[in-house]
């Protein structure tokens, strides 16, 4: 039993440092170069979302104003022969 347990903490430590060296493997290959790509990307899609979303919204409008003038023009056909 006791030759055992000097295994067990040796394959705990093991497995401990290497996660704890692929993390820093990670970190140190993240250069500043990477994090400027990845923040552009980040920044790219977020102004692509918000351009999305007004877009849509400006659409909503000039749907609903088109409606709103053939409506109009519908309901008095003649008002602008009257003035």
């Amino acid at each position: 039993m006791k030759d055992h347990l000097p295994d067990a903490v040796i394959a705990a430590a093991a497995a401990k440092g290497s996660f704890l060296a692929s993390v820093t493997a990670f970190f140190a290959g993240v250069t500043a170069n990477t994090i400027a790509a990845i923040g552009g990307l980040i920044v790219a899609v977020l102004g692509l979302v918000v351009s999305w979303h007004y877009k849509r919204r400006e659409d909503r409008r000039r749907e609903e104003a088109h409606r709103l003038v053939v409506q109009r023009a519908l309901l008095s056909p003649y008002e602008d022969d009257a003035g």
